[in-house]
């Protein structure tokens, strides 16, 4: 008998440990949603969340679920971010499973870390996320569960929610969850971190470039014989092909002067790239080139006869994809000498900021978009056309010195820097094939993504990098740049590292290292996309660095 009551007890013991969660009346939540970008086919899916509390009490976010449904196109993994949210993007965490419904195969789970706090009763929250797959193919956007067109937040119960586990919000796809679902990292490191803002500013007006068109005229072309043929290219480019160079890095630029009435370009596109396209000195509109267009490709037609100027710059960052250049073609004439460079050369090494990235958006609610990516429009590029400079750029949004946006290590910026094409490990650039006299380093803004980093190992690092430019180039002059998106105690902590750095190299004799600081964005200047420097911005920073350059090396 005493042996039965012992087991009873014990059950009772064992039963008050067991946690068990409950959802009180006074719990409740709505999701609202829209989808960033609706194309029918995308290499990325940009789920919009907003997260409302219509209970009566308090809401620990860390209890609660959010659930997106999509159908994954293909067995990669998937990669997540949280680009923005209104509690802070590294309170947020995303992961993925696998699941068999209408519509579905994949879903990705939003959740809340501790830091997240709770939300109070009739307020919400916003999340603006990403979802890609690791080798960028595209997704089939219509035929998933969760899609949402609306132009803004709206209910949608094809998004789920679950407070401790209860599905409280939304209708689950028909399936059944996978045993073994697939899992990812969360978040991904693709971009800057976005600083603490206050309410929407009025923007000021951006520096988009008048687009002057271009008419068509039916001609006759002449082949360039071949590709480097009388071409001027600035950048890194793989010789390796005969066909023609390939290259990956923004501003990484091509140009040629040719006689003739029409010039069209060859070019073989491994991702979403875009290209500025200047003629005669002026900005055209920009060329689209992904891995299905076709070439060549019309970048002017309808000119007087004569001498003329064609100039391409890549407008995307590296990770966008390669880019082969196989020669132009050029209408009634042929191309004349290539254009001589400049005698001032300016490397730029950076992260999203130096890639211009979201610079041509028009909010800073707007999700990355290629098309509003521009690095001829970004600081370093605008800058060298101040100073009348070549620039070559060397930069990848969400890479930092000792960790990239979210705490990721792998890939860091000064691993990426010698390489000719972004993701080819194998092909490690020469330096002595372009010495600039200026070299500006502007990274740690993701570093700071997840909080402080350490002391000894960011200065260490950072300092490898500066002593390595240094071994490359023992006459240039090193900037060592603080971006604007870093505010607060985040700032005062870089600024204290980075300068540091600086001071330490001085003393040991090194004087042409320097330290420069942008100021933090503004309101009054507006924003780009995921809270990035306007065009504004960037010209104000350009402005700022060229003056500096001009009393230091008397350009």
């Amino acid at each position: 008998m005493l042996k039965k009551i012992g087991i009873i007890l014990l059950a009772i013991v064992l039963t008050a440990m067991t946690p068990i969660f409950s959802v009180s009346a006074a719990e409740s939540i709505s999701v609202q949603s829209f989808n960033g970008n609706t194309a029918v086919k995308s290499n990325t899916i940009s789920p919009n969340f907003r997260l409302v509390n219509t209970g009566t009490t308090p809401l620990l976010l860390s209890t609660v679920k959010l659930k997106y449904y999509f159908t994954n196109d293909g067995s990669q993994s998937n990669n997540f971010s949280c680009d923005y949210s209104t509690i802070g993007s590294q309170n947020v965490t995303g992961t993925f499973g696998a699941m068999n419904g209408t519509n579905t195969d994949r879903y990705l789970e939003v959740g809340f870390k501790s830091g997240a706090g709770t939300l109070d009763p009739g307020t919400g929250i916003e999340i603006k996320s990403r979802i890609w797959k690791s080798d960028w193919t595209d997704f089939q956007q219509t035929n998933d569960y969760s899609f949402h067109t609306a132009a803004a937040y709206t209910d949608f119960s094809s998004i789920t929610g679950y407070i401790g586990g209860v599905l409280v919000w939304g209708l689950e796809p028909t399936g059944t969850v996978s045993p073994t679902p697939t899992i990812t990292l969360t978040p991904s490191p693709t971009i800057t971190p976005t600083p603490t803002i206050s309410p929407t500013p009025t923007v000021s007006p951006t520096l988009t470039p008048t687009l002057t068109p271009i008419p068509t005229v039916t001609a006759t072309p002449t082949v360039t014989p071949s590709p480097d043929s009388n071409v001027l290219f600035i950048g890194r480019f793989d010789t390796s092909d005969p066909a023609g160079p390939k290259f990956s890095w923004g501003t990484t630029t091509i140009k040629a002067a040719f006689s003739g009435t029409g010039i069209q370009v060859n070019l073989k596109s491994s991702g979403d790239n875009w290209f500025e396209v200047i003629i005669d000195g002026k900005v055209k509109a920009p060329i689209n080139v992904t891995a299905k267009s076709t070439s060549p490709i019309t970048l002017a037609s309808g000119l007087t006869s004569g001498t003329h100027t064609v100039e391409l710059v890549k407008r995307t960052e590296a990770w966008v994809g390669d880019v082969q250049f196989l020669g132009f073609t050029v209408t009634d004439g042929s191309l004349l000498a290539a254009p001589s460079p400049s005698l001032r050369r300016i490397e730029f090494i950076g992260d999203s900021i130096t890639c211009g990235y979201g610079n041509e958006g028009t909010s800073q609610y707007e999700s990355f978009t290629t098309k509003n990516e521009n690095a001829y429009q970004a600081y370093g590029a605008i800058t060298a056309r101040l100073l009348e400079a070549d620039p070559v750029t060397v930069s990848w949004s969400g890479k930092g010195v000792i960790r990239n946006y979210g705490g990721d290590t792998t890939d860091l910026m000064p691993s990426l820097y010698s390489r000719i094409l972004a993701y080819d490990s194998a092909l490690q650039w020469n330096p002595s094939q372009w010495i600039p006299q200026v070299v500006v380093i502007n990274l740690c803004t993701n570093d700071y993504s997840i909080g402080t980093p350490d002391r000894t190992a960011f200065t260490a690092a950072y300092s490898n990098l500066v002593a390595k430019v240094r071994t490359q180039y023992p006459d240039a002059h090193i900037y060592c740049a603080m971006g604007p998106m870093l505010s607060g105690d985040s700032q005062s902590s870089a600024r204290d590292y980075i300068s540091g750095v600086v001071n330490q190299k001085n003393t040991a004799g090194d004087t042409k290292v320097h330290y420069i600081e942008f100021p933090v964005q503004e309101w009054a200047n507006g924003y780009g996309e995921d809270w990035h420097p306007s065009l504004v911005t960037h010209q104000l920073m350009a402005n700022q660095l060229a003056a500096r350059i001009r009393v230091d090396l008397g350009w």
